[in-house]
């Protein structure tokens, strides 16, 4: 038997990850418990009545189960990119806006001036042209909804009957 064993190679210490002997014996049971779950992801449409439904996902928002959670709402028919995020660890979510031109940026800056909202930060138009705005949600749902809602309004023109895509990802 001796001659089958390299003591110099054999090592009494268990791989990393491992508390016991049955760990090693079943390595799919190791990583089902320290692997991280599945990141979540959905895509809806909704042909009308789109501003309804942002209730729902405004929730997800404030629910703590995830680390990071991602709403992309967009319209194709009004050209435009609104981004609800919040890390777990952070007490206010934020909303990104992307916008095409100087004068749907400027009517974004406006808005929230007028709400007295001061950005976060602003990156400047890129490559592709995109412009993005970032501002502090509230922490509360009925006031991520109202602030969604009337934006969607009043900058974009988005009627109660419009259609919305929403894009959820969560992590």
């Amino acid at each position: 038997m001796a001659q089958f064993v390299n003591y110099k190679k054999r090592d009494f210490a268990l791989p990393p990850g491992c508390k016991d002997l049955v760990d090693v014996l079943e390595p799919s049971r190791r990583k089902a418990k320290s692997g991280s779950p599945e990141p979540e992801i959905k895509d809806e449409r909704f042909a009308t009545h789109g501003l309804s439904q942002i209730g729902r996902y405004a929730a997800l928002l404030l629910q703590p189960r995830r680390n990071f959670s991602l709403v992309t709402l967009t319209s194709q028919q009004f050209h435009f990119s609104v981004r609800l995020y919040r890390f777990r660890d952070e007490p206010l979510g934020a909303i990104a806006l992307l916008n095409e031109d100087a004068q749907s940026e400027q009517a974004v800056r406006t808005f929230f001036e007028q709400r007295g909202v001061d950005y976060m930060h602003s990156a400047s138009r890129a490559a592709h042209g995109l412009g993005c705005l970032v501002y502090p949600l509230p922490s509360d749902a009925p006031s991520i909804i109202k602030l969604t809602t009337e934006l969607l309004q009043s900058v974009y023109g988005m009627s109660d009957d419009a259609g919305l895509e929403f894009y959820c990802y969560e992590d």
